[in-house]
């Protein structure tokens, strides 16, 4: 229990470095026993639930030396955000096709304490052995980035980790290469002293392919940066590819290339060179012609389909959209991405919006409901539940009158956030009948089950979001994802027709009129 309910926010607005703790068990291995391991959650958002948590399995954590079959650590992906179960899987092939240097994934069929949790990706880890395949050696400097890019914002380059190496270990040759980005004077050939520069197009240009948005382009998230020692160049390594077949993914909203992504810091620093616009372009054809096979891309889609059909645990509607989604992508990709190549290289659009000159506002909700557990959303919300709305700005309370409230319950949640969790629906009309308020609980039901009343809002136990204007048409609406606070469970029946009782307290950014 301790494992699963584990997560990286230590208190509100701060992320553990270190949160999991690991765990001695005995792991079978299709009939072969390895006693004593070390086994700990893994994740960094999205990915990070308690149904089915994503594990690390080392195999020498405590039996220094041992391995299973030269493999030091597993690393077991629970793909929650992907209802297809293939993304993860299909990228690394890619990848691999593409010439990238990227680990190697098959799947797994995990059982703990005699519990089955369904199909995982096997990731190869980012490690010793890995670099040794890779690289011929692990001697170089290995890096991580999680939401962590090349930037003057020190938070942000904080989270390109330090991986190998003695505890505490330094980041001097990311330091150096910082600072020959943010010089402006440099040149390309002084960049390429620091980075394989055609590898990294590679990387790139893949990424951009196969609609990996949460990536180092799309998203500045998921990947690993090996300092190779011969040649004293960095190398990226793709990981966290559960996102793939999207573009741009749900955090651009607004129009954006295809052909290429310039989210990173380093993609928009290389791609205002008109060379390597050049060179990207050229890997770009290539891919399309060498690896973007659609008729060998959607076969080996329908092989792994029908190798984990039996063994699925996720629901199967969700399942098929996913796969047809997939399905149109690989269709779709090659006109897509030719349009643009055809076409004069475009610029990379400015997505920050300027930093506000005076603090936010704070808008704090407090509230209660008693809801129905129903199996779909009522037609008319008003009609459904009870549930009282009090909302205050800077600690003053608002004259807005709410006249008409209702809540329902779902059992499960189908949708991207927290796919699988309880979700609790209030909704809240005010005395104009213009302005329509929505507040979403994405609850952890692992949490619910053992919590004797309160329940903290931090992402993880609970994930609120706060809505004006219709959720369905993104047009419309103003949301709020940075909630926090507290949520009081008085009564909860997970069965249709239960009843679910609350109240909570809520803290976020305010709307602005």
């Amino acid at each position: 229990m301790a494992l699963r309910t584990s997560h990286r926010i230590a208190e509100p607005g701060r992320i553990a470095e270190d949160p999991y703790k690991y765990y001695k068990a005995d792991v079978d291995i299709d009939g072969v026993r390895i006693p004593a391991v070390g086994v700990r959650k893994k994740g960094f958002f999205g990915s990070v639930v308690s149904t089915r948590p994503s594990i690390k399995i080392r195999f020498d954590r405590w039996e220094k030396k041992q391995d299973f079959y030269g493999l030091d650590q597993l690393t077991l992906n629970n793909n929650v955000q992907d209802a297809s179960q293939l993304h993860q899987y299909m990228a690394y092939w890619l990848f691999e096709r593409a010439g990238t240097p990227s680990p190697r994934c098959n799947f797994a069929l995990v059982t703990v304490n005699g519990e089955k949790l369904g199909i995982y990706s096997n990731v190869e880890s980012i490690r010793g052995p890995f670099l040794d395949r890779v690289f011929k050696g692990r001697k170089g400097k290995l890096y991580e980035g999680y939401a962590g890019d090349f930037s003057e914002d020190p938070e942000s380059f904080a989270r390109i980790v330090r991986k190998n190496g003695k505890p505490g270990a330094g980041r001097k040759t990311l330091k150096r290469f910082l600072a020959v980005l943010q010089d402006a004077r440099t040149g390309l050939r002084e960049i390429e002293k620091h980075i394989d520069l055609e590898a990294f197009i590679t990387f790139w240009a893949t990424e951009v392919l196969i609609g990996h948005w949460d990536s180092y382009s799309g998203n500045r998230n998921n990947y690993y940066i090996y300092q190779e020692p011969r040649k004293d160049r960095l190398y990226f390594v793709p990981w966290g590819t559960d996102s793939i077949f999207w573009d741009p993914g749900p955090f651009i909203q607004q129009p954006v290339p295809k052909s290429f992504k310039a989210v990173g810091a380093l993609c928009a620093r290389l791609w205002k060179i008109p060379e390597v616009q050049h060179r990207y372009r050229r890997e770009m054809r290539r891919l399309l012609d060498e690896v973007w096979i659609e008729e060998e891309i959607r076969a080996e889609v329908e092989r792994v389909q029908k190798l984990l059909e039996p063994h699925l645990t996720v629901d199967s509607q969700r399942r098929n959209d996913r796969l047809e989604t997939a399905f149109a992508f690989i269709r779709e990709r090659r006109a897509e991405v030719e349009a643009e190549l055809n076409q004069p290289a475009a610029t990379w659009p400015q997505l920050e919006a300027p930093a506000p000159e005076e603090p936010p506002t704070e808008m704090e909700l407090v509230g209660s409901f008693r809801a129905e557990m129903v199996d779909d959303a009522p037609e008319n919300l008003f009609q459904s539940g009870t549930a009282r709305l009090e909302v205050r700005i800077d600690g003053q309370e608002q004259e807005r009158m709410f006249v008409d409230l209702g809540a329902y319950a779902r059992q499960e949640n189908t949708e991207f956030i927290r796919p699988g969790y309880p979700f609790v629906h209030l909704v809240a009309q005010d005395e104009s009948g213009k302005t329509t308020w929505h507040l979403q609980f994405y609850l952890d039901p692992i949490r619910i089950a053992v919590a004797k009343e309160s329940l903290p809002v931090d992402h993880f136990c609970v994930w609120a979001m706060v809505i004006q204007g219709d959720p369905d048409s993104p047009e419309a609406q103003r949301r709020t994802f940075g909630v926090t606070g507290t949520f009081d469970i008085k009564q909860f029946d997970n069965k249709i027709g239960g009843t679910v009782a609350g109240e909570f307290q809520l803290t976020t950014e305010a709307f602005q009129d």
